[in-house]
């Protein structure tokens, strides 16, 4: 019974921001923004920088 108040409040707070999303203090409406390069899964941007030996020295 406990966990079921907050989950109602949860969806119901799920449904009031899908009717109307939270904008930017600038934004008057809801505007669709370009996606950017890490956003579209370019793994070249996502994934971490292979690690060197130096910098695993310097960790110890």
């Amino acid at each position: 019974m406990e966990d079921r108040l907050p989950l109602l409040i949860q969806k119901q707070l799920n449904a009031v921001i899908q009717k109307h999303p939270p904008l930017f203090p600038w934004e008057t409406k809801i505007e669709e923004y370009e996606t950017t390069e890490v956003e579209s899964g370019n793994s070249k941007l996502t994934s971490p920088p292979p690690s060197s030996p130096e910098a695993d020295r310097e960790d110890r």
